[in-house]
């Protein structure tokens, strides 16, 4: 687990949950006044440890596949998104696309995270409407200052 995000604490994963799961929802207690985020991630292990390290913060809701996060976000729209780029179906760059055609989603906050380290993946993260890209491994307290950042622009 260490090798995949940097962070100061060691986690240890929740039960499993399937790749496309719909609808998870983690948070503290009391946290319903809290920044609600989707998390799109196909790969479970990162997921979950994702999930560990922001539900204290934001309710977070997770699906594992694109088409899954275009539903959830059509049926209820979340504050902000953190999404892989390469996953079953459709990719983050068509979602991020689809996201910015419509007037109700296209200016929602869009965080790509990806383990491609070419400047392709990032100029194409910018060109479909990504708000921001961090590499895998990323350090989860900067990705918490970044979902903040964007927090706070969006209402500002």
């Amino acid at each position: 687990m260490a090798t995949v995000f940097k962070h100061s604490r060691r986690l240890s994963l929740p039960p499993a949950v399937k790749p496309g799961y719909n609808g998870l929802m983690a948070q503290a207690p009391g946290a319903s006044n809290l920044p609600r985020i989707l998390l799109v991630e196909d790969e479970v292990d990162i997921r979950s440890i994702l999930i560990m390290a922001l539900e204290e913060h934001y309710r977070i809701e997770a699906v594992g596949m694109g088409d899954l996060a275009l539903e959830s976000i059509k049926a209820n729209p979340p504050d902000l998104v953190v999404m892989d780029i390469h996953m079953p179906h459709k990719n983050g760059y068509e979602v991020c696309e689809q996201l910015r055609t419509n007037p109700k989603t296209k200016n929602l906050p869009v965080i790509f995270l990806t383990g491609r380290r070419d400047g392709w993946s990032q100029a194409r993260a910018r060109q479909a409407g990504g708000s921001a890209f961090m590499n895998k491994p990323c350090d989860l307290h900067e990705l918490r200052a970044k979902i903040d950042e964007l927090l706070k622009n969006r209402t500002a």
